[in-house]
C-alpha cells in the first residue's frame, strides 16, 4: 500500500502563501490492485480543470516497456476516481 499528495500551484509567484494551491491525494491498495485519485482540494489561477492520468503498475523485474502495455488512462475532472489494475 502507498499514498502521496500531488501538489500544484502557479509556479511563478508567492500566491501559495495566500492559500492559492491545490492538492490531490493519490493512493494505492495492493490487496485490490486499485489506484484511487482523490478529490482536488484547493484552487489557483490557471489550474487545469480536466486532465488525464496514465497509471502503470510496475512489477518487480518487469521492463518499463512491458509494464506500459498494461497502462490504464484515467480521465479526471477534480472528483475522486478509482482504477483497478
Amino acid at each position: 500500500d502507498a499514498h502521496f499528495t500531488l501538489y500544484e500551484d502557479e509556479g511563478t509567484n508567492y500566491n501559495y502563501e495566500k492559500g492559492k494551491y491545490a492538492t490531490i491525494l493519490i493512493s494505492y491498495d495492493n490487496a485490490s490492485k486499485t489506484v484511487t485519485i482523490g478529490d482536488t482540494k484547493g484552487s489557483f489561477n490557471g489550474q487545469l480543470k480536466n486532465r488525464k492520468f496514465n497509471v502503470i503498475l510496475q512489477k518487480k523485474d518487469e521492463t518499463s516497456a512491458n509494464a506500459a502495455k498494461a497502462m490504464k488512462s484515467v480521465d479526471y475532472s477534480g472528483k475522486a476516481v478509482s482504477v483497478k489494475l
